[in-house]
């Protein structure tokens, strides 16, 4: 019987609309998390309140010392300012503003808004223009000057006299100064990659180079965009290295020496070292990225590197009059990639100290993640920081004074979560530990390094003062609150506990439990959601959420987008009347960082996009043992728009999945850029001829859809269609849906996949009919 409007499954899909909706906005859940923004080194800072759920906000002013908070301005003064100044329409409760910085009394503040720099004085109401620079340029340090890319070269502008040098004249679109990794042949995140010294008389610079790097896999625009009929192939000078091949994009390391703002051509001194290969994540730029800093003495730089392969890397001293390079610390894996940023990370896990001529150095040299103290005129190692069987998961400030860093970690006490984070200091000499936050929730902090803070430019959770952190205190099955603490732990105010009051009335809040790994001993994480109609005396269909690319959703509502994802699509999906679980597992590509390496490191399987699966499997079967109302004879794979899992998952544990689907179809290592394919560990000697999911498609009984973006640059088509093939040599039935406009990206959030995820999980899975042709809606993006 075809559904219509008045049966139970359309009213589930018009409940599963409204929380895939909210994975994209506020409509279900805001002031989730507070991003600080700390005024200089004052204990006091600025955030952004969100008033209701339509992006409405007000800045707010906190004095931590004193333990109180307050508009941080007029805003309806403000608003009528920049209306009458700016020539259009202001709403105080939707405020365009951007870079916004406040003086150490609050009572003035800068900003940017169409397109200007403007400065506001709360007592007066007056709004001034103020000359501004472009967004990419970096300005130095004494205000002076701005570095900027015009034609791929640098320039050098003078911001007094307006004058404007050129200082390279030999780069182009394959040899760019300043830029950031092309990573699958485009740029990730436009930057501009140079650093100021302190003294802003040298500048340190990188040149991406691929010019021998062979084009990537063709992308052809079957349909095009500007409504002609002849497909054609796009992005033509594309240029991505794969596994195997000779040549790779890198960065060169070079310095100019500015000291005289006058001369004709300032002097580039190269880095008398091999270039460095690019590596994850590719998502920010080489300094961006915290790869590289400079001294105390102005003369001196260090970078990192990770060697091509992901086994060793290095910490480099380039002295920038002579380019001789040294090596200051070296580190090898023999059995796993070398992390350098974890996986929850933008930015490496280090922290400079140049006034002592130090540095914090990350490793998994132990088994676990934890933090070194290094010499650096000599690359002894003078003392661990930190050790145990204990994560370090992120570094939060470095307190020179006290010699203290604040550091997050997990699976540091025995019962909880492992997966948790908390919040604790370290003397860097002793390596003495003091609590400061740890209970059994997750301590979402603000870290300028990290992906949860990288849509919140400059936020910090720590003051400069390291006298107050703040964080907001999370589990998947209660609203997350938001509240200062001082360096002892103690609260000292809460700031904003999170609006849930949009969500339905019979919500289920999702399980948080715990599962023992088949290796009988590794505890791994679990989420499981259930339908707002949930009967316990019922059985259920089981969907198996997880997925490779990061940890188990214990940040729960994080206004964070990845976490929010985490979150509700689960939730979206067990609406339709499905018992959802995500759960960790050990293997490459879920854990870098996260956990300790054993329970990292490869088990049975290469392929990084697929890890140990039979951990899920036998977790799911530990949940359902207790759990009546799971029936895992119908049990499918994929959720989130996975690439192989919900093929390895089929193919591998044929009688355990009965239904699969993958948003972007199937990938093969071989054919996707090669920084990817050691993101895990290195691949086998035989990786590059042969691939186990090819070998086993004659395992597959259950029923499986393989969606797939034909302008995907970062899992090209082909694989699809190489695995289409060996299906169909072996006679298999199999779904296929193949979109030519979409790309990689799009499937995240594309409506008509995710229905049709949604339809063919109800289908085949379920055994009821989805109702025809829902209209999902595309979401409306608010954040």
């Amino acid at each position: 019987m075809t559904a219509t409007a008045s049966t139970p499954m359309l009213t589930r899909y018009q409940r599963a609309q409204t929380l895939f909706h909210g994975l994209y906005n506020k409509s279900l859940a805001f002031n989730t998390t507070v991003f600080p923004h700390w005024i200089e080194d004052t204990d006091c800072f600025w955030y952004r309140c969100d008033l209701d759920n339509s992006g409405a906000a007000e800045y707010r002013w906190v004095d931590a010392r004193a333990g109180s908070q307050k508009p941080a301005f007029d805003h309806q003064a403000l608003a009528k300012a920049l209306e009458h100044s700016g020539g259009e329409a202001v709403d105080p409760r939707h405020l365009p503003l951007t870079d916004l910085q406040f003086s150490p009394c609050g009572n003035t503040l800068t900003f940017r808004a169409f397109d200007q720099c403007w400065q506001f004085d709360d007592r007066t109401a007056a709004l001034i223009k103020k000359p501004s620079v472009p967004l990419l340029w970096q300005v130095s340090p004494d205000g002076k000057h701005a570095v900027f890319s015009r034609d791929h070269n640098l320039w050098l502008a003078d911001l007094n006299t307006g004058k404007e040098q050129a200082l390279t004249s030999d780069g182009d679109a394959h040899y760019v100064y300043g830029g950031t990794a092309t990573a699958y042949g485009r740029e990730e995140a436009p930057s501009l990659e140079v650093l100021w010294s302190a003294d802003a008389r040298r500048l340190l610079a990188v040149i991406k180079d691929n010019r021998q790097v062979p084009p990537g896999p063709p992308l052809v625009e079957h349909v095009p965009g500007d409504g002609s009929v002849k497909p054609r192939l796009v992005d033509t000078d594309r240029r991505v290295a794969l596994p195997g091949d000779e040549h790779i994009e890198c960065y060169h390391l070079v310095a100019f020496d500015l000291e005289s703002t006058h001369l004709e051509s300032p002097h580039m001194i190269k880095a008398d070292y091999p270039p460095c290969p690019i590596f994850s994540p590719l998502y920010v730029g080489f300094f961006s990225g915290k790869r590289g800093w400079w001294s105390a003495d102005h003369r001196h730089a260090y970078f990192i590197d990770l060697l091509r392969g992901g086994n060793t890397g290095r910490l480099l001293a380039f002295d920038t009059h002579t380019g001789e390079v040294r090596t200051v610390i070296e580190e090898t894996s023999t059995h796993h990639r070398l992390c350098l940023i974890p996986d929850t990370h933008l930015g490496a896990m280090l922290a400079p100290l140049p006034d002592t001529e130090e540095v914090i150095w990350y490793s998994e040299r132990s088994g676990s993640a934890h933090l070194y103290l290094y010499e650096l005129k000599t690359g002894e190692l003078k003392n661990p920081i930190t050790s145990g069987p204990y994560v370090v998961r992120g570094v939060l400030r470095v307190d020179a004074a006290r010699r203290e860093v604040w550091v997050q970690t997990s699976s540091r006490i025995a019962g909880r979560h492992p997966s948790y984070c908390d919040i604790v200091r370290v003397n860097i000499d002793t390596g003495q530990l003091i609590e400061v936050a740890s209970t059994n929730h997750e301590y979402v902090v603000a870290n300028p390094t990290s992906r949860v803070s990288s849509m919140h430019k400059h936020s910090a959770g720590v003051a400069a003062s390291a006298n107050y952190v703040v964080t907001t205190r999370s589990r998947v099955d209660e609203a997350p609150v938001s509240i200062v603490l001082d360096r002892d732990g103690k609260p000292v105010m809460e700031l904003a506990c999170a609006d849930v009051s949009a969500l339905a009335a019979n919500w289920q809040w999702p399980e948080q439990a715990l599962v023992t790994a088949a290796d009988g001993e590794t505890l791994l994480d679990a989420v499981i959601w259930r339908p707002s109609d949930f009967d316990p005396q019922q059985s259920y269909p089981v969907v198996d959420a997880s997925w490779c690319a990061f940890p188990p959703p214990v940040g729960s509502f994080t206004n964070n987008m990845t976490h929010a994802r985490l979150y509700l699509e689960p939730a979206a999906m067990a609406e339709l009347g499905f018992i959802v679980v995500m759960l960790g597992q050990r293997g490459p590509g879920v854990t870098g960082g996260i956990r300790d390496v054993a329970y990292s490191s490869r088990q049975e399987f290469w392929n990084c996009i697929s890890p140990n699966m039979i951990d899920v499997v036998e977790g799911i079967k530990q949940l359902a043992a207790d759990r009546s109302y799971m029936d895992i004879d119908r049990v499918g794979i994929g959720v989130f728009p996975s690439t192989s899992s919900p093929v390895g998952g089929m193919l591998r544990f044929p009688d355990f999945y009965k239904v699969g689907v993958s948003c972007n179809g199937y990938v093969d290592l071989r054919l996707v850029g090669e920084f990817v394919s050691y993101t895990g560990s290195p691949l086998p000697e035989d990786a590059l001829s042969r691939h186990p999911f090819l070998e086993m498609v004659p395992k597959l009984k259950g029923k499986l859809l393989l969606m797939h973006g034909m302008m995907n640059p970062c899992t090209p088509v082909a694989a699809t269609f190489g695995f289409v093939d060996a299906l169909h040599r072996a006679n298999k039935d199999f779904d296929q849906l193949i979109l030519p406009s979409l790309g990689h990206g799009s499937n995240d959030f594309n409506s008509y996949t995710v229905r049709r995820r949604w339809d063919y999980f109800v289908e085949h899975l379920l055994g009821e009919t989805p109702p025809k042709e829902f209209n999902l809606g595309e979401p409306q993006f608010v954040f």
